[in-house]
């Protein structure tokens, strides 16, 4: 463990080894499928001020820190995998400087990083979950929307914001909320997060955008679409026409073949696990893999689970 000092000489503690000539190099982390490079500066952690915009990453006590325009995110996550590097062309990245305050440490660093600080959040919230700021910190509860015997959906919105005299455009996220103190939600809850990270890319599947992670508590944030599910489109139209149901068929086959493809089964499929993204155009998503499973795993393949009224007859008749 190496350590690094700021100004007031406070010891930061920095997970991974480094020695003084090794500061100014450019260092590379794989953070799972995700590559970024940047630059260590010995002289731009001691400086007192900050430079340029204020944005940026660094390691911290197991996790990566964000430092955005007006927030700060921890993410929890894994930073094993850690290599030193020269760089061969700083000119071709694009250089990034920020500062990183967390209780009375203070790290200000200088990275080159081959695609935008946005990209590179997005791709992080896809393979972390934030430790800091708390859910309620960064978005406004509105109202709930459905709750269950493991989880509760709500509806949140973004805070309003002003960057230059301009305010920016509110969002809408569906949150589902987990209580995680015990071992047994967390074990589902683990599943579910990385069925959805498996299938992110894949089309006609709700796609997690953001996971907070509380000691007891852990809240999976998805895009809201206002229209409902299925079932309340079905509900509100009484029926449909033939060639509205192949356009429904056939986005849900594809759906499901993706999730096959991946050796995940969904166990729950029914109309209220169907949104509808577009009531329009009939563009829907697959959700809810709370009770998912892997084509391997033999033993929950055999349980008894799913929705009186959608359980496949063989589940019934096992056993």
């Amino acid at each position: 463990m190496s350590v690094l000092q700021d100004e007031s000489d406070q010891n930061i503690p920095f997970p991974f080894n480094i020695n003084d000539k090794e500061l100014s190099l450019l260092e590379y982390f794989s953070f799972r499928k995700v590559k970024i490079q940047y630059i260590q500066n010995q002289e731009i952690v001691k400086m007192s001020s900050p430079i340029g915009s204020v944005c940026g990453l660094t390691y911290y006590n197991n996790g990566i820190i964000i430092r955005g325009l007006d927030e700060i995110l921890w993410l929890d996550t894994n930073c094993s995998q850690v290599e030193i590097r020269v760089a061969e062309n700083e000119d071709a990245k694009q250089k990034h400087d920020l500062v990183i305050n967390h209780q009375d440490h203070i790290l200000r660093i200088t990275f080159y990083c081959s695609e935008d600080l946005l990209t590179f959040q997005e791709k992080l919230d896809q393979q972390s979950s934030i430790k800091f700021p708390p859910l309620k910190q960064m978005l406004n509860l509105k109202k709930q929307l459905y709750a269950g015997k493991l989880s509760q959906v709500d509806l949140y919105s973004t805070r309003s914001k002003y960057y230059r005299g301009i305010q920016n455009l509110m969002q809408f996220y569906a949150v589902k909320t987990y209580d995680i103190s015990s071992q047994k939600v967390n074990k589902i809850v683990m599943r579910e997060i990385k069925y959805l990270r498996c299938l992110k890319s894949k089309p006609f599947i709700s796609k997690l955008i953001k996971i907070f992670n509380s000691e007891n508590q852990c809240n999976l944030v998805f895009q809201y679409f206002k229209e409902g599910s299925l079932l309340e489109y079905l509900n509100k139209k009484g029926s449909l026409k033939e060639f509205q149901i192949k356009i429904i068929m056939h986005q849900i086959l594809e759906g499901l073949g993706h999730i096959h493809e991946k050796q995940i089964i969904h166990r729950d499929l029914k109309p209220e696990n169907i949104i509808m993204e577009d009531s329009k155009l009939l563009k829907i998503n697959i959700i809810d893999f709370g009770l998912a499973c892997k084509t391997g795993s033999i033993n929950r393949l055999d349980e008894r689970c799913g929705t009186p009224g959608y359980i496949a007859p063989e589940i019934l008749n096992a056993g």
